[in-house]
C-alpha cells in the first residue's frame, strides 16, 4: 500500500525548510511504514491534487495553500460515523467470553478493526505539524485542526506500507 507524509504549516514552507523522509519519528518506520522516500516536485504537486482531491470540494487548493470550509469536518467523517455506529452496535453484543479471548469469533475481530479504522485509518495518509513535529493520521487531524484558518503544504515523503 501506497500514501503520503504532507508538512503542514500556518505559514508559506520555503524549498530547503520541507520536511524529509528522516524527520520522521521511528515509531513511523516501526509500525506503519516498510520503505518512505521524498517527493520531487512534480511528484509533490501530484501528492498536493491528491489531498485536495481527497479532501472534496469543501477545500480549495491555490499552489500549496488549502483553504476549508467550516463544514469540511461533517462532510469528510459522515460515512466513518456510520460504519462506527454499526461496529459499535455489533461489538456491544459481544459475549464476555469473545471478548477476553476464550471464544474465537472472527466477527468480533472483524468488527473492532472495523470501529478503529472508521475511527482513524493509521495506514493511510499522515500529516507532519513544522511546528510541532508531531506526526499524525489525517483522521486525527482534521478531529482537532482549526479550520478556519488555511495550511500550507510543505515537503512531501511518499511511503510504502
Amino acid at each position: 500500500m501506497h500514501s503520503y507524509v504532507y508538512q503542514v504549516s500556518l505559514q508559506p514552507v520555503q524549498s530547503e525548510s520541507y520536511a524529509k523522509a528522516g524527520h520522521l519519528p521511528d515509531w513511523f518506520y516501526e509500525q506503519v511504514c516498510s520503505y518512505a522516500e521524498n517527493a520531487d516536485p512534480s511528484w509533490r504537486e501530484q501528492a498536493i491534487q491528491e489531498l485536495a482531491q481527497f479532501l472534496g470540494p469543501l477545500c480549495t487548493r491555490t499552489g500549496s495553500r488549502l483553504t476549508f470550509n467550516p463544514s469540511l469536518r461533517d462532510g469528510f467523517f459522515r460515512r466513518g460515523y456510520v460504519c462506527f455506529k454499526a461496529a459499535a452496535e455489533v461489538l456491544a453484543q459481544t459475549a464476555f467470553s469473545v471478548f477476553n479471548g476464550s471464544e474465537v469469533v472472527p466477527a468480533f475481530d472483524l468488527a473492532l478493526d472495523g470501529l478503529n479504522d472508521s475511527y482513524e485509518d493509521r495506514y493511510s495518509i499522515y500529516i507532519y505539524h513544522t511546528q510541532t513535529e508531531i506526526l499524525e493520521p489525517l483522521d486525527r487531524w482534521l478531529r482537532y485542526a482549526d479550520l478556519s484558518k488555511p495550511v500550507y503544504i510543505g515537503g512531501v515523503v511518499s511511503y510504502y506500507r
